[in-house]
């Protein structure tokens, strides 16, 4: 029994040796790597494209038809077309169109040079916008950005030989001297000289517009104080410096009656730091009508050209037409064919010498507003 016993004890040595020996390494020689889950490459972002649709590369009107209807007519037709008696005085605007591969707030950036130094800009959830304002017979150059995309460059061209309306809201009958011939065969330059009725009501979101698209300085007001509340300040901004030149208008000489308004008015265009300047009066036709007649007349432009931007302010809501007869009887319209001189420039000038009206203000008007 007790060999038994023995022989069983032996035999179970035996094998837990011989596994012993089969067992494996210790534990750091086996061992179990955890392999990451791949990393996915980044999907490459799809740019997003914005097609130019309109205008590119052609030239645009800015004026309406009712007002085109006007300027192809001859010059004494106005009361055919206009009578003052509603509001058309804004221009035609340019509507910018264009496409994007995806949606989103675009800004479209408008430019007369090609480097976008200063540009108007216009703010829009959709695919088109406007611009008004835009100076006559000039080359633009516009693009849409849209985040961190932008279109290519694209252009066009402005009609040429049309009077520039101004859109300011709550103010009629607004455009300005410029665009034209004039002395010398040198243009008269644009968006210096402004002529509008009163701005007394001038909307708070076109306040930026005559700042800074117009770049207005100052403003001068022709109306008399009790007109005006005995305003001291510009009614556009306090920025705008603001100069008081009462003159009459409702009496049988009232050019006569306005020397000394026409002596200051012709004192602060004279200044160059003035400019760019508005004029007006209550309606910008009678009072304002004649110092923009005397100062396109001596800035050389054509007679006919000078009374028609006259009669344009039948597209303005004055309440009453004006006509070239209205117009051929006004005071300093006569005093001017009376004066001496072979040109209607040469008789202007002599007759704003002859009510005191220095030479070198003259001059300094004409060097200011003429290009070189």
């Amino acid at each position: 029994m007790k060999k038994t016993l023995s022989l069983l004890l032996s035999l179970i040595l035996v094998l837990c040796v011989t596994q012993a020996c089969a067992a494996p390494e210790p534990s750091e020689a086996v061992v179990i790597q955890k392999t990451a889950a791949p990393v996915p490459s980044p999907v490459p972002e799809e740019p997003v494209t914005i097609a130019l649709s309109y205008p590119v590369g052609t030239e645009v009107d800015i004026v309406t038809p009712l007002q085109r209807e006007y300027l192809e007519d001859s010059v004494e037709r106005i009361r055919y077309h206009v009578v003052g008696m509603a509001e058309n005085s804004k221009p035609e605007a340019v509507r910018m169109r264009f496409r994007t591969s995806e949606s989103g707030t675009s800004k479209v950036l408008l430019s007369e040079d090609e480097s976008f130094s200063d540009p108007m800009i216009r703010v829009t959830d959709g695919s088109s916008c406007e611009f008004t304002n835009l100076k006559s017979g000039t080359k633009y150059y516009w693009k849409v950005v849209l985040g961190k995309w932008e279109s290519p460059v694209a252009s066009f061209t402005t009609e040429a030989g049309v009077p520039r309306f101004i859109s300011l809201e709550g103010v009629t009958n607004a455009r300005y001297i410029g665009g034209f011939p004039g002395l010398n065969g040198k243009t008269v330059k644009q968006g210096m000289l402004y002529r509008t009725g009163k701005l007394d009501h001038i909307r708070e979101q076109d306040v930026p517009v005559a700042l800074n698209e117009l770049g207005l300085r100052s403003e001068i007001d022709l109306r008399y104080p009790y007109d005006t509340n005995d305003a001291a300040e510009s009614f556009i901004d306090p920025s705008v410096r603001y100069f008081s030149c009462p003159m009459v208008h409702n009496s049988g000489d009232f050019f006569t009656e306005d020397i000394e308004g026409i002596l200051s008015y012709f004192e602060i265009i004279s200044d160059e730091s003035n400019y760019p300047l508005a004029v007006h009066c209550a309606i910008g036709t009678d009072r304002t009508g004649m110092v923009c007649f005397l100062t396109e007349a001596l800035l050389g432009m054509n007679e006919e050209t000078v009374c028609r931007d006259y009669l344009l302010s039948n597209f303005g809501f004055i309440g009453g037409s004006r006509t070239m007869m209205t117009l051929a009887s006004n005071p300093y319209y006569v005093y001017i064919n009376e004066q001496e001189g072979a040109t209607f420039q040469q008789k202007t000038y002599n007759l704003l010498l002859s009510i005191g009206v220095p030479a070198e203000q003259l001059d300094s008007v004409i060097d200011i507003m003429l290009e070189k």
